[in-house]
């Protein structure tokens, strides 16, 4: 399966979260997408905003960095 990566390290929360918010609705149109960042409250807030567009989402963790993945269902 192929995904669109992005990389939000080093933005603001806020910045990030206006990101998460614009990659769901990429992902809605039927990209699967695939978010590193370093932000753990964003990983918090992720599968709560991704249920909302009812995408299936997956979390990882490699050292410090997350992986967020968020999938068209």
């Amino acid at each position: 399966m192929k995904f669109e990566k992005h990389c939000l390290f080093g933005k603001s929360l806020k910045n990030q979260l206006e990101e998460l918010d614009k990659l769901i609705e990429v992902t809605k149109s039927g990209t699967n997408v695939e978010i590193e960042t370093d932000q753990e409250n964003l990983i918090a807030m992720a599968p709560i905003k991704a249920m909302q567009a009812k995408l299936k989402c997956s979390i990882s963790k490699s050292n410090d960095n997350w992986l967020l993945k968020l999938k068209f269902k």
